[in-house]
């Protein structure tokens, strides 16, 4: 095994099922805001908080959805408004995200802070109403998205513009971290946290996109979104033509 914590064969969907199972041999797996007001109440004992920023793959986080799903348990998704790399409010992805919520899981707004310039404050509000109207049920909480680099100091508090900052410290304190960011394992993996009998509670927080079908480099399980995304607008830009404008379908094959 790689000491580098860069072993790809940890990040596959057969393993997150494993480490899914792992968990809940442990510990309730709760969703983001069901987690955290536990541990507020200083019962976080028992409990983990299961979170997913989806930075950039609704179909992993579909993926990872259903997984969850088959093994009863329920957690949070976070939707990113303003990445380059999809479109929550497009039919195809808003349906994604539509299935999720309907397998049970919670959905979040995953907020860039530094993004749009302007009030922050003012402009979760109004991604958070815009999210709840794509899916049909109010938004209650948020995590910012990188927010070593794009925090103001009011979004360090535990609550922001009406909804839970599932990204506050205050609220995370109870709870051991452990976190897969950039593909591979920062700290401790979450194989090992998960395993520690000394854990009591745990906030564990993924990116679907890192979950592949088979292992892959970080690098090439960024290229597998975007091919995959570039590949769809495609097809959607040919099945428009060839609905609409047939007769000139061979120019645009």
């Amino acid at each position: 095994m790689r000491t580098d914590g860069m072993n790809d064969e940890d990040f596959t969907e057969a393993a997150y099922g494993r480490l899914l199972a792992a968990a809940a041999r442990r510990f309730e797996i709760r969703t983001v805001t069901d987690a955290l007001t536990q541990g507020a109440a200083g019962e976080a004992g028992g409990i983990a908080a299961w979170r997913h920023d989806v930075d950039l793959s609704p179909q992993r986080a579909r993926a990872l959805a259903g997984i969850e799903a088959a093994q009863g348990v329920r957690s949070t998704f976070f939707v990113l408004l303003s990445g380059p790399f999809y479109n929550p409010l497009e039919e195809g992805v808003t349906g994604l995200f539509q299935e999720i919520q309907a397998m049970g899981h919670e959905i979040g707004l995953h907020f860039d802070a530094a993004a749009g310039g302007g009030d922050p404050v003012g402009r979760l509000r109004a991604e958070a109403e815009m999210l709840s109207c794509a899916m049909g049920s109010r938004i209650r909480t948020f995590s910012l998205h990188n927010p070593s680099v794009s925090a103001p100091e009011e979004f360090t508090q535990p609550h922001v513009g009406g909804l839970m900052n599932a990204t506050a410290e205050s609220l995370r304190a109870p709870f051991v971290y452990a976190s897969d960011s950039n593909g591979f394992w920062r700290f401790r993996s979450m194989h090992e946290v998960v395993a520690d009998e000394s854990v009591r509670s745990l906030y564990a927080l993924t990116h679907p996109e890192w979950w592949t079908p088979e292992p892959m480099s970080p690098a090439e399980r960024v290229r597998r979104c975007v091919q995959g995304r570039a590949a769809a607008v495609v097809d959607d830009y040919v099945n428009l033509i060839a609905r609409h404008r047939p007769e000139v379908l061979h120019h645009v094959r």
